[in-house]
């Protein structure tokens, strides 16, 4: 910036920058998508570990449910299904809320006896 200010003929840096330093909304706009893409992308790469709860029902269907976000759950006949739909679920989960990483629940003690974890890699 000194540089752009001593070819200008500026007298100071900050007046080079008060002068042309203003920010247009498109730029703005263009700024935002970048960075956003970029986030984005860095959130898709990197693959975290989810503990999901697993528990039989009285029908004797399965209940998954994501530890990390208890809202994502998910009911079905089969086990792989299950785990499958429950993967996907929690993988659009993070996309949609890329701020609400989790803390990853490594260490999750089931809290009865006929609750199994497994862990997955989303």
């Amino acid at each position: 910036m000194k540089t752009v200010s001593a070819i200008a003929g500026h007298s100071s840096v900050s007046f080079t920058l008060d002068t042309y330093g203003h920010v247009l909304e498109e730029h703005k706009r263009e700024s935002m998508k970048l960075m956003n893409k970029i986030y984005m992308e860095e959130i898709e790469q990197k693959e975290h570990k989810y503990a999901v709860s697993v528990k039989q029902n009285d029908k004797n269907n399965y209940l998954f449910q994501s530890v990390d976000f208890p809202e994502i759950q998910y009911t079905s006949a089969e086990m792989l299904s299950g785990m499958n739909t429950l993967k996907e679920n929690i993988k659009q989960f993070v996309l949609e809320h890329p701020y609400k990483i989790p803390i990853e629940q490594i260490d999750y003690i089931p809290q009865t006896a006929e609750e199994t974890i497994f862990y997955i890699n989303v």
